[in-house]
């Protein structure tokens, strides 16, 4: 099921990634979640009323898209390994929040690659996208 728009805007200081919605449930457990808490590997929104429903608004700022690092890197077995176990951590956040993995988008440019130094080592770590009640297959995204 995909009944999402993904769209982006970028300005001097920030940018930004919108995803369109038909509708949302603002009362909703997950909804509240994603309010406020920081989930860990799950991009913070904010609600945005739109011509269409809603959007919802993810600063992406200083993070880089999935598929804009595949389309500069190869990809070779560890960043493979790292984004398989990206995906595993993602998981078990989400069952330590009760979220659905149903409600993530495993869409290549809604995926965010935060790139961090610690001590002059570069870490990775992914940050999914999120909607709160979304009824995708997390299994068939998988798949694609």
């Amino acid at each position: 099921m995909k009944d999402y728009k993904i769209s982006f805007e970028k300005n001097i200081n920030d940018s930004y990634m919108y995803v369109d919605v038909n509708k949302i449930d603002t009362n909703a457990y997950e909804s509240i979640l994603f309010k406020n808490e920081n989930v860990d590997r799950i991009l913070k929104y904010y609600i945005v009323d739109s011509e269409n429903g809603f959007k919802l608004r993810y600063v992406i700022t200083n993070l880089i898209s999935l598929d804009s690092y595949v389309k500069k890197h190869s990809l070779n077995q560890k960043d493979i390994s790292f984004i398989i176990n990206e995906i595993s951590n993602m998981l078990i956040n989400c069952e330590n929040y009760l979220i659905s993995e149903n409600s993530i988008i495993l869409n290549p440019s809604s995926i965010m690659i935060a790139l961090s130094k610690d001590n002059n080592i570069m870490k990775k770590k992914l940050l999914f996208t999120a909607i709160p009640t979304f009824n995708g297959d997390f299994y068939e995204q998988l798949f694609k």
